[in-house]
């Protein structure tokens, strides 16, 4: 799989939401205004890792996040993580029991859902614009995968001139892993064509369990061409940024979930 093949299948496509249609799992919702409906009336499963990206139209923008409704257990009272994207992820608030909306100022988002227990039912997010701060949407691909069958991710150079900014995640189906001897697995290998020691271009990998952790930054000189592993029990995130000014970086990511054999 590469970016083209991508943007033919349902992972990139553009959705305003009425309150009466359900979101699925690892849907990327182009739109500045909208809403997040997932299982508001159906009980939720232990363990779920769902993620939702959003990709505002109109570019670096404040929005307001609201957490209309939900049905959230106290095993689950903050269920609901949302992340800015602005140069990377950076954590808006956890919603929930105790906070219902938060604002945050960026290009996107990402929005996750972790669920400890099976004891309670969705949710209902409202996302719309207060002020846009620098028109025009940047180039880059908003994209989930949760499962393995499209494993590897081909990512070629940008050779356009222009900047570039990808989000990638990467879930075992949508859950957290909970048996002791599995593990999801991910490897990143990246080419730079003239690479330097100032991290200006590269790929960033993080993990997600119960908060963002930064995995490795991928982008000095002794970086290139080297195959990184990683592993988790949750789920990965990968950010890719390019300077158009630059030379053009390119890179493959796979992803299995992985049982060790004793």
């Amino acid at each position: 799989m590469n970016i083209k093949g991508i943007l033919l299948t349902c992972f990139c496509t553009f959705f305003h939401f009425s309150t009466s249609e359900s979101t699925s799992c690892g849907q990327t919702i182009i739109a500045d205004n909208g809403t997040i409906t997932y299982k508001l009336a159906d009980n939720y499963d232990a363990g779920e890792l769902c993620v939702f990206m959003i990709k505002f139209e109109s570019g670096y923008i404040d929005t307001t996040f609201n957490l209309d409704t939900h049905g959230l257990s106290n095993s689950d009272s903050d269920a609901v993580t949302v992340f800015g994207s602005f140069f990377g992820l950076t954590l808006a608030a956890n919603l929930g029991h105790n906070q219902q909306s938060v604002t945050l100022t960026g290009f996107g988002a990402v929005v996750i859902f972790r669920t400890n227990s099976s004891s309670g039912t969705g949710f209902q997010l409202s996302f719309k614009p207060n002020r846009i701060r620098f028109p025009g949407i940047y180039d880059g691909t908003y994209a989930v995968f949760d499962n393995n069958t499209l494993s590897p991710l081909n990512i070629p150079a940008n050779d356009t001139g222009e900047s570039l900014y990808n989000y990638f995640v990467f879930t075992s189906g949508s859950r957290l892993i909970s048996e002791p001897d599995t593990f999801f697995r991910l490897t990143a290998k990246v080419n730079f064509e003239n690479p330097d020691n100032k991290c200006s271009n590269g790929f960033h990998v993080y993990s997600f369990v119960d908060e963002l952790q930064l995995e490795k930054s991928i982008c000095e000189r002794v970086d290139d061409g080297v195959v990184f592993e990683f592993s988790t029990r949750g789920l990965f995130f990968v950010y890719q940024d390019q300077d158009g000014f630059l030379p053009p970086v390119s890179g493959v990511i796979t992803w299995e979930t992985d049982t060790l054999i004793s």
